[in-house]
C-alpha cells in the first residue's frame, strides 16, 4: 500500500511541509554542528601544537644565543688578556732595548744617584729605590760596583715613563743585577709599616726563579714566569729579560704584576647574575676568578690544585677540554648547579680562559615565554569551548523559534562561525611554523575577532621579546663600525699622491690594523730644492692614539713650514716636543724619523726621535749593500721630557741611493707562531728584492709581499709603515 504524504486536507500538506522543512532543517543543523565541532577540535589541536612549538622555538634559540654570546665573550676577553700581556712585553723590549744602549755606551751618560730604599718601608709612586742584598751589605760596595750603580740608575727614566701607563695597577719594574744590587719602582704608594726599627729587606732576587730562567736566556728573549706567592702573598708574575755586556750576563730587566689587580675588568658579571669568570695556566691551576668561594675560586694556599685531578669529573673534564687549545663551549656541574661553559686559550701566556652561566638563568626568560604562551593558550581553549556552546543554543534558539526559515539560518550560522573559526586555525597554523609577522585579519565584533587581537598581541609580544635579545649584537656592530670609520678618517689624512720628480722618486704606504692605531708618514715640498719627509709611531692604540697621531702630525708639519733654516732639523723636533709635552696628561709619545732633503745636492739633514733606524742601499746596482743608518746618539721619544735637545745628524745621498723608513709594525710582524719578522729578515729581503733600478713603489710592494707570505694569514697586531725615497741625482 502507497503512502502519499501530501495527500488531505491543505492544512495537513502544510503541516507535513513544514514538518519535512523542520526536519531538514534539524539535519542541516545537525551537519552543521557537526561541523563546528570538527573545526573546535582542529582548532584547539593547532593552538596546542602552536604553543608546544613556540616554546620549543624560543627555547632553542636562546640557548643557541648565548652559547654563541659565551664563546664570543671566552674569546674577547681572552684576546684582550693576550693583547696586555703582549703589550707590556713590548714595555719590557723597550726597556732591555735602553738597558743594553746604556752598558754598551757609557760613555754617553752621566753617573746619577738613586735613593736607597727608604727604612720606614714607604715606597712613594713612580720613584726608583736602590735595594743591595744582605751579600752585597756585607761585603761593601766597591768603587766598581759603585760605578755601575750609578750608570745603570740612567734607567729611572724609561722605568718612570713606562710606569705611568700602569697608573693604580700593582706593578713593579726592576733592574736585578747579578752583582747584588736592584734597582726598584714601585707604580703605586706603598705605607710600609709603622715599626721604628724597620731595615732594607733581605731581598736578593737571584734566589727567585725568574730570575735564574731569565739568565738561561739568549739577548732579545722574555720570559714569562708562572704565577707564584710574592713575600707579601700576593700572587704574581713576572716578564723579565737578560741584559748582557760584550757577551758576558750582567743582570736580568723585569716587569712583575700582581694578578689580583691586573685584570679587574675581566671579573665583571657581564652575562648574568651567575656570571663566573676564570682563568687557569698551563698546570691546570686557577690563577684569578671572580668566584671568592667554592670550586673554582683561588686557592688560599702556596700550593695551588690541578683542578684536572678534580672529584668533581664534570668539572675536570670541561677543563680539560678548555686546555686542548681551542675555543668553544661546553656544560658542567658545579657544587650541583649545571652550568654553560665558554672557553678560548690565551697564547702569549699559556692560559685558558673561561666564562659561565647557569642553565636555570639561560632559560629563566624561555620558560617566562613558555609561560606566557600556555596561558595564552589555555584562555584561547577556554573561549573556544564558551563559544561552542554559545553558538549551539543560538543554532536550538533558531531552530525552535524560526523553523520556516531554518534553513536559511543554519546556512548564515555556518558562513558567519565556520569561516572564520577556520581562517583563524590557518593563521595559527602559520605562526606556529615560525611566521611572528602574520596577523589575522577577522572582522566578526565578537569573541572570534577577540580572540584573533589576543592571538596578533601574543605573537607581538613574542617577537618584541626575541628582538630584545638581538640588540646586544647590534649595538657591538654599530661601535665595530664607528671604529671603521675612524680608521678610514685617520687613513684619509696620509698624502695618497706621489708626484713625479726629475730628482727622487718617493713612495709611501700604510696597511693599517683592525683596530685604529698612531701610525703616519708625510712628505711636502718647502722650496724648489728641498723636501721634508716623516715617519712615526705613536704609543698605544685605539681612539686616544689616532688624536695624538693628528695633533703630533700638524705640529711638525707647521712647526716646519714656518722654519727658515733647513739646516737646523733638531731645533723643529725642540719645538714640536715642547708642544706635545704640553696637556699631555696620559704621557703619550710618539717615536719620529724626521729629515729634509736638498735635491740640487743629494744633502739630507735628519733628527731621529727614539725611531727605527731606515736602511739605505744603491738600487741601481746588483749588489746593492743595504745597511742600517748608524749615528753616535739616540735621542729620546717626542712629548715625554719637556727642554730635550735633539740632534742633527747629516748624510749625502748619491744617485741611484735609496732611504728605506719604516715602523715596528714591520718588523714585529708576527706569523701564526708568534715569531716575529725580525731586523735581520728585513735587511735580507731588501737586499734581494730592492735592486737592478726598481722604483720605490715596486721595493715596498716587494717588502710588504714578503710579510704578508711570512704571516700566512696570522692576524695583525700593529699598523705596517713604510716610506722610500730614491735620490735620482
Amino acid at each position: 500500500m502507497k503512502i502519499n504524504l501530501f495527500k488531505g486536507s491543505i492544512k495537513r500538506k502544510l503541516r507535513v511541509l513544514i514538518a519535512f522543512g523542520v526536519i531538514v532543517f534539524i539535519g542541516i543543523s545537525l551537519v552543521a554542528a557537526l561541523s563546528l565541532n570538527d573545526t573546535r577540535k582542529g582548532v584547539l589541536g593547532h593552538s596546542r601544537i602552536m604553543g608546544d612549538s613556540a616554546a620549543e622555538f624560543t627555547e632553542k634559540f636562546i640557548i643557541d644565543r648565548t652559547t654563541e654570546v659565551l664563546e664570543y665573550t671566552a674569546n674577547e676577553k681572552a684576546r684582550m688578556v693576550d693583547r696586555e700581556l703582549f703589550g707590556i712585553s713590548l714595555d719590557l723590549k723597550l726597556m732591555i732595548d735602553m738597558a743594553d744602549f746604556i752598558i754598551n755606551h757609557p760613555e754617553n751618560y752621566k753617573l746619577r744617584y738613586i735613593e736607597p730604599y727608604p727604612k720606614n718601608g714607604k715606597l712613594t709612586m713612580s720613584t726608583t729605590y736602590l735595594i743591595q742584598s744582605a751579600e752585597l751589605r756585607a761585603k761593601g760596595i766597591s768603587p766598581s760596583v759603585q760605578q755601575e750603580i750609578g750608570l745603570m740608575s740612567n734607567l729611572n727614566d724609561i722605568m718612570v715613563a713606562i710606569s705611568h701607563h700602569y697608573k693604580n695597577f700593582d706593578t713593579s719594574f726592576y733592574f736585578a743585577a747579578d752583582k747584588g744590587y736592584s734597582l726598584y719602582l714601585y707604580c703605586n704608594d706603598y705605607k710600609g709599616t709603622d715599626d721604628n726599627d724597620y731595615e732594607e729587606p733581605d731581598y736578593d732576587p737571584r734566589t727567585r726563579n725568574w730570575y735564574t730562567w731569565a739568565k738561561k736566556h739568549k739577548k732579545g728573549d722574555t720570559v714569562l714566569s708562572d704565577t707564584f706567592f710574592d713575600n707579601v702573598g700576593r700572587r704574581v708574575i713576572t716578564n723579565a729579560a737578560p741584559c748582557y755586556k760584550d757577551g758576558e750576563f750582567i743582570g736580568v730587566m723585569g716587569i712583575g704584576y700582581s694578578l689580583n689587580t691586573l685584570y679587574p675588568h675581566l671579573m665583571k658579571k657581564t652575562l648574568g647574575e651567575s656570571n663566573i669568570n676564570f682563568a687557569v695556566n698551563k698546570r691546570g691551576e686557577i690563577i684569578f676568578s671572580s668566584q671568592e668561594e667554592g670550586e673554582l675560586s683561588i686557592s688560599n694556599t702556596k700550593e695551588a690544585l690541578d683542578i684536572r685531578n678534580s672529584p668533581n669529573k664534570s668539572l675536570s673534564d670541561a677543563v680539560k677540554r678548555m686546555m686542548t687549545g681551542n675555543s668553544g663551549t661546553t656544560t658542567v656541574t658545579i657544587e650541583g648547579k649545571e652550568y654553560y661553559l665558554g672557553y678560548a686559550p690565551v697564547p702569549t701566556p699559556g692560559w685558558y680562559f673561561g666564562t659561565l652561566i647557569t642553565k636555570e638563568e639561560i632559560l629563566r626568560p624561555a620558560k617566562a615565554a613558555k609561560t606566557i604562551i600556555l596561558q595564552e593558550s589555555n584562555g584561547f581553549v577556554d573561549n573556544m569551548h564558551l563559544l561552542f556552546w554559545i553558538n549551539l543554543a543560538k543554532l536550538a534558539l533558531i531552530i525552535t523559534i524560526i523553523t520556516a526559515i531554518a534553513v536559511f539560518i543554519s546556512r548564515k550560522a555556518a558562513d558567519q562561525f565556520i569561516t572564520p573559526l577556520i581562517t583563524l586555525a590557518d593563521g595559527i597554523k602559520e605562526i606556529a611554523k615560525g611566521n611572528l609577522d602574520k596577523k589575522l585579519d577577522i572582522k566578526t565584533d565578537d569573541e572570534l575577532e577577540y580572540l584573533a587581537n589576543c592571538v596578533n598581541d601574543m605573537t607581538t609580544e613574542l617577537k618584541t621579546y626575541m628582538e630584545n635579545l638581538s640588540k646586544a649584537a647590534a649595538d657591538e656592530e654599530r661601535i665595530s663600525t664607528e671604529l671603521e670609520l675612524a680608521r678610514d678618517i685617520q687613513e684619509g689624512s696620509l698624502p695618497r699622491n706621489f708626484p713625479k720628480h726629475d730628482k727622487v722618486d718617493i713612495y709611501a704606504s700604510m696597511t693599517a690594523a683592525k683596530k685604529v692605531g698612531g701610525d703616519f708618514y708625510d712628505f711636502y715640498r718647502l722650496d724648489e730644492n728641498h723636501i721634508a719627509i716623516t715617519i712615526a709611531d705613536v704609543s698605544g692604540k685605539g681612539v686616544p692614539a689616532a688624536l695624538f697621531m693628528m695633533r703630533s702630525k700638524t705640529i711638525l708639519k707647521n712647526l716646519t713650514i714656518m722654519s727658515r733654516d733647513f739646516e737646523d732639523v733638531a731645533s723643529i723636533l725642540n719645538m714640536a716636543n715642547s708642544q706635545l709635552f704640553e696637556n699631555n696628561g696620559e704621557m703619550m709619545f710618539v717615536t719620529v724619523w724626521f729629515g729634509i732633503l736638498n735635491t740640487g745636492s743629494g744633502e739630507l739633514t735628519y733628527a731621529n726621535g727614539g725611531h727605527n733606524m731606515p736602511l739605505i742601499g744603491n738600487v741601481n746596482d746588483s749588489d746593492p749593500n743595504w745597511h742600517y743608518v748608524t749615528q753616535e746618539t739616540v735621542n729620546h721619544m717626542v712629548g715625554i721630557k719637556p727642554n730635550y735637545q735633539f740632534s742633527t745628524h747629516r748624510l749625502t745621498l748619491k744617485p741611484g741611493e735609496m732611504l728605506f723608513l719604516y715602523t715596528d709594525g714591520v718588523t714585529e710582524a708576527m706569523n701564526e707562531k708568534g715569531e716575529l719578522y725580525s731586523d735581520e729578515r728585513l735587511n735580507e729581503v731588501l737586499n734581494q728584492k730592492g735592486k737592478n733600478s726598481l722604483t720605490a713603489k715596486e721595493i715596498l710592494t716587494a717588502v710588504s709581499r714578503d710579510i704578508e707570505t711570512y704571516a700566512d694569514g696570522a692576524e695583525q697586531s700593529d699598523d705596517i709603515t713604510m716610506l722610500g725615497i730614491k735620490y735620482l741625482g
